[in-house]
């Protein structure tokens, strides 16, 4: 289920869909302030990948791919705040880690 959630979510920000892309980093009302209950989905999301790195299963690796696809998507094109989220977020240096093989932090 979780696959098909963040696919879903992929596929909705495909072309640099910059309105969905803000949508997911804050949710505002319809006068344009911030909700109290806006949920930050960038944030969520590095979160919830440095938690998959720690089971460290190799049979889900399927699902940390599509959350690294999604968070890609999420921060793609002319989306300067996702990316700076992402980059708050540590969720670069957890790629980094990724990368060259160290532990997560």
């Amino acid at each position: 289920m979780i696959f098909r959630i963040l696919k879903f979510l992929q596929n909705l920000c495909e072309n640099h869909n910059r309105a969905l892309q803000d949508f997911l980093r804050e949710q505002t009302l319809e006068n344009g302030e911030i909700s109290s209950k806006s949920k930050n989905f960038v944030y969520l999301l590095c979160i919830i990948y440095k938690r998959f790195l720690n089971i460290n299963c190799k049979e889900l690796i399927w699902l940390g791919i599509q959350i690294v696809d999604t968070l890609v998507e999420f921060i793609q094109g002319p989306c300067k705040l996702n990316q700076i989220q992402i980059v708050k977020d540590k969720g670069l240096d957890t790629a980094r880690d990724v990368l060259f093989g160290l532990k997560t932090r």
